[in-house]
């Protein structure tokens, strides 16, 4: 169960967020393919599933650095039309909140990501430390495996997230 997480000497928390929903399976993929082959590096780093955003509530204030995996739904476009299977969003960054608040995500887990992400500022909980990873998802139909484009984006995740936890390690000491 989320609560009974044991949280001593965890500096940061890497939470897939998923269900059984064909590609929503994508962040708890993830963090499953990274606690086994990262784990073992990267010494006070927690790596979690768990279904339901609003559960974060209770671990925003717990931990320095927080890295949340979810599926979108579709590419991520920027500015400039180009399209991008993963988009990272650094929830301290004013410009990548509102950028994704612009496309207004929707959830498969009640009250997603970023409302949960908003509440927990109106209730003065720390958020500037969380890092999104949107990784695109195309078929989310129940109990159906991930598809061929989700299997592609879930390694490249893989690849590119232990590049960015080596990264914060090495400026924080």
């Amino acid at each position: 169960r989320w609560s009974d997480i044991e949280m001593n000497h965890v500096r940061r928390l890497v939470v897939g967020i998923g269900s059984h929903h064909g590609d929503d399976c994508i962040g708890w993929t993830v963090v499953d393919r990274l606690k086994k082959e990262w784990a073992h590096v990267f010494g006070g780093t927690r790596f979690v599933n768990c279904q339901l955003p609003i559960d974060l509530l209770d671990r925003l204030d717990e931990v320095d650095e927080m890295h949340l995996i979810d599926a979108m739904d579709g590419p991520w476009r920027d500015d400039s039309g180009k399209s991008h299977a993963i988009h990272r969003v650094r929830y301290a960054d004013r410009g990548d909140r509102l950028a994704v608040r612009e496309r207004r995500l929707t959830s498969s887990h009640g009250m997603g990501v970023l409302p949960v992400l908003q509440l927990a500022e109106k209730l003065g909980m720390p958020t500037k430390h969380v890092t999104l990873w949107l990784v695109q998802g195309e078929s989310f139909e129940p109990m159906t495996p991930p598809s061929a484009a989700a299997l592609e984006s879930i390694d490249r995740c893989v690849e590119m997230l232990p590049k960015e936890l080596r990264h914060a390690r090495t400026i924080a000491g």
